[in-house]
């Protein structure tokens, strides 16, 4: 049996890529969407060293209920609505 594995260097940032853990959540007041964040460069490669400020808004019904980075060995606070990369967002539904 043969595997192979690709390996891609990353080059600068180029966009935010969004990925809800579901395509709808109930309007109840209640219900959780966590969405990761994801930092890639011009091809969609994952750029894991960005360090770019990532700012949070929702408009309509729904609201930002937590933020983190991600980062399980970062003891370092994060302004509310305001993280760095690669961190799940949970949003609450109307």
């Amino acid at each position: 049996m043969r595997t192979e594995t690709e390996v891609r260097t990353a080059a600068e940032p180029a966009r935010i890529v969004l990925v809800p853990d579901r395509k709808a959540i109930r309007a109840d007041g209640m219900d959780l969407s966590f969405v990761t964040v994801k930092v890639v460069d011009k091809d969609g490669t994952l750029v894991p060293a960005a360090d770019n400020l990532i700012k949070f808004k929702v408009t309509g019904e729904g609201s930002i209920v937590g933020v983190d980075n991600g980062n399980q060995i970062s003891h370092k606070g994060s302004p509310f609505g305001r993280i760095p990369p690669s961190g799940p967002v949970p949003r609450a539904g109307p």
